[in-house]
């Protein structure tokens, strides 16, 4: 028996902390998730449950709560215990798959059940960065860890099925399930989707600003180094030397200093962290986009799409620990470089990629916005990994899971409305922009403005839709290849159709990114 509470603000219901599998303690370590053990015992559910061990950061608030290897806990929010068979949706949190927590701000499932009586929101810890994805088959005795690649997935599965079998009692319907997530969360969903332990635990998907693309093969892994280097900052030699760590060793091990710059310019360990391991066929296979066209997921609704600015979000990244507000300047001036790099690096070896480059520089005209006569092309370049690490994955999931010819309907977005506070404006529409809205949170970020609260309904509107019955309502039409209908979340506030936006980097960058497939993993 679950004892939730009342939410202050909104006095919505809400149970929070509850355990949905075995906590992966002690000898469960690196061990795939086990069902909760069942009890008879009163929980109190009226607190969020720890954080899951990551480096500490002011710009993750969920790594400054009070962290644990015992995090597998979900929240969950209802406006009232009334009625029955409500839809239920079920959020992944992103953060790269090394950072994040359900007790964000951003996550409060309040708001959009204060909105919607007849909805149940559902939000969902997992095991993240090294303690969920690594890989020890290098390491002597790790071959009894053969899921360390691909734990965060497995953990999400698990909670799945807890909610499949105990969702009715708290109204919801376990036959009406979808499941959504944003960049790793967004990335989370494209695995569920083509993993066969997930098949039957959902009816319906939407992936915000990631894909199964932001997966790595077992070649990244051994690329990014981030086994031996934890190896070498402990001292361990073996697999029971490393079973042997406390918590504190793991965390501390996370906020060393390796020397080595990982993906995001970050060079503590925790910045080495792995995406899920894909080459499992029956968790993550070598080629998801392939196991969807060839029918994974076909009866399944998906909803995907991507903000317009996704890589301008990296900006703040640059220093995590300055206020923007005050050292945008320097910000942007590290940014420059960064994404310049990155541009080139995401294109890998191919061998047309600096004719390519310069064809995409003269694409888009951004002059006169703010820094682009100091930065040449900064904002172009930006946009080129936009399309590249995000957009592009998407029209290519949404391609595939229409090319199996199921029943499942296919819906495209792009995101416009930008970020509404003055000073940061030059971030546009950015990674996570549209997370208050999809949350119906009028609050927003505390750096980035309030959200357009025009928008705030018919976005969460939108989602909430398609959750209960598969159709997201506005006049939003379903995908196709032949004329790519898109729904645009305008810059003023307003819903358009639109076919084929950006039609011209979508034709020079598909065949690229589909000789390359995966940009994020090589």
């Amino acid at each position: 028996m679950f004892v939730g509470t009342h939410e202050d603000e909104t006095g919505v219901v809400t149970f929070k902390g509850i355990p949905f599998a075995k906590q992966p303690v002690g000898d469960l370590r690196w061990k795939a998730p086990q069902p909760a053990e069942p009890s008879n015992e009163v929980f109190e559910a009226v607190d969020f449950g720890p954080s899951a061990v990551q480096s500490k950061s002011g710009a993750e608030k969920t790594s400054l709560r009070e962290q644990s290897e015992a995090c597998l806990t979900l929240d969950l929010w209802t406006k009232n215990m009334d009625g029955d068979k409500k839809p239920v949706m079920v959020f992944i949190h992103g953060g790269s798959y090394a950072f994040g927590g359900s007790a964000d701000s951003q996550y409060s499932g309040q708001y959009l059940t204060a909105a919607h009586e007849n909805l149940i929101l559902v939000s969902v810890n997992y095991r993240v960065n090294l303690l969920g994805y690594i890989d020890f088959s290098r390491v002597e005795g790790g071959e009894e860890f053969p899921d360390s690649g691909y734990l965060g997935v497995l953990d999400v599965i698990e909670a799945l099925k807890w909610i499949k079998e105990n969702i009715s009692a708290f109204g919801g319907d376990p036959e009406n399930v979808t499941i959504f997530g944003e960049s790793a969360g967004g990335g989370t969903v494209g695995c569920l989707l083509v993993s066969k332990p997930a098949e039957g635990l959902f009816q319906r998907a939407i992936l915000q600003s990631g894909d199964a693309s932001l997966t790595y093969p077992i070649e990244k892994f051994e690329k990014n180094m981030q086994t031996e280097y934890l190896m070498k900052i402990t001292g361990a030699k073996n697999m029971n030397d490393l079973m042997a760590l406390s918590t504190e060793d793991i965390q501390k091990a996370l906020e060393t200093d390796t020397g080595k710059t990982g993906p995001e310019g970050n060079s503590q360990l925790a910045g080495l962290n792995n995406h899920p391991l894909r080459g499992n066929d029956s968790i993550i296979p070598e080629d998801p986009y392939e196991a969807l066209a060839d029918g994974a997921s076909k009866d399944v609704d998906i909803m995907i799409g991507t903000t317009a600015d996704e890589w301008r979000y990296w900006i703040e990244c640059m220093y995590t620990n300055l206020d923007p507000h005050q050292n945008l300047d320097k910000m942007v001036d590290k940014y420059y470089p960064f994404i310049q790099e990155r541009a080139y690096d995401i294109l890998g070896d191919y061998p047309e990629k600096d004719e390519l480059i310069k064809e995409f520089l003269k694409m888009e005209n951004f002059d006169g916005e703010k820094y682009s006569d100091k930065y040449p092309h900064i904002w172009n370049y930006a946009d080129l990994n936009t399309e590249q690490a995000f957009r592009l994955p998407a029209i290519k999931t949404a391609e595939e899971h229409l090319a199996a010819g199921g029943k499942g309907k296919t819906y495209m977005y792009l995101f416009e409305k930008g970020v509404t506070d003055e000073v940061l404006e030059i971030m546009g529409a950015c990674h996570a922009v549209e997370i208050p809205y999809v949350f119906n949170n009028p609050i927003g970020y505390e750096d980035l403005g309030a959200p357009d609260k025009n928008l705030l309904s018919d976005v969460s509107s939108a989602w909430v839709n398609f959750a209960a019955t598969g159709d997201p309502g506005h006049g939003w039409t379903e995908y196709n290849t032949e004329t790519r209908p898109t729904m645009i979340f305008g810059g003023d506030g307003t819903l358009k159709m639109e076919d084929d936006p950006k039609s011209e980097a979508r034709i020079l960058l598909m065949p690229l990114f589909e000789n390359k497939i995966m940009a994020w993993g090589n």
